[in-house]
């Protein structure tokens, strides 16, 4: 791994935060609210709804407000027992229940206030602004973030250059080569960053021998140990 980079643009969910405990405890909250009891096929049921239709979002084939109406209208339609909310309130309730849930990975903060002391450090994620605003609020460590750049903001989602080409401009270094992409999705993060002509880093516990990242690691304690011993070696 190379010793040169200056600055790590860090994806948020399921790299930094434990997303898929977030959204099971959101959902579960969510129905048990409208006297629902979730089992976990219908959580891992949602999950596979929500994962496609993000996708398609990723693809432009829809917009967000279509992504926040169609994944609950195609969930609601598999529950037995039905709530009387209109999919557009039982979205609203769900990310309210995200919003208040900061869940960090295991060695997450460890890893983060480590790599802080020799890289800058900054946040990309495609998430809803107020939402992501109010878990990274939750994180003890995040003034070891100098940024956090979300696609609402933007007006433009990972993987599309635009994104890249916005972060680049507000941080202020042009030279794509001081940069590395870390992230958990090969078509947001990684996909985003090879387009950008950045290094990326896979972060995924699963066998990505096969994935297109310039690194693959387990977790960002890993990535800590390996880019810290590169720098240590390197003065």
């Amino acid at each position: 791994m190379k010793n040169t980079y200056k600055i790590l643009l860090m994806d948020l969910d399921n790299t930094i935060l434990n997303f898929t405990e977030t959204e099971r405890q959101a959902l579960v909250n969510t129905f048990r609210g409208y006297g629902i009891e979730l089992t976990d096929e219908d959580v891992r049921c949602y999950n596979r709804i929500n994962n496609r239709y993000w996708k398609m979002l990723e693809r432009k084939k829809i917009d967000k407000e279509e992504l926040k109406r169609l994944r609950f209208t195609e969930f609601v339609e598999t529950l037995a027992q039905k709530p009387e909310r209109d999919v557009i309130d039982i979205n609203k309730d769900y990310m309210e229940e995200l919003a208040s849930l900061t869940i960090v990975l295991p060695g997450a903060e460890e890893a983060v206030r480590a790599l802080a002391t020799r890289y800058r450090l900054a946040i990309i994620t495609n998430g809803t602004t107020w939402v992501q605003k109010r878990r990274f609020a939750g994180m003890c460590f995040g003034n070891c973030f100098e940024a956090m750049f979300i696609s609402d903001d933007l007006g433009a989602q990972k993987p599309a250059p635009l994104f890249f080409d916005k972060v680049k401009e507000q941080i202020g270094e042009a030279d794509v080569t001081q940069y590395l992409v870390v992230g958990d999705s090969i078509s947001s993060d990684i996909l985003g960053g090879t387009w950008a002509g950045m290094d990326t880093c896979l972060v995924s516990e699963t066998d990505v021998e096969d994935s297109f990242a310039t690194y693959c690691v387990r977790n960002l304690f890993e990535l800590a140990g390996k880019m810290l011993a590169k720098t240590s070696k390197a003065r």
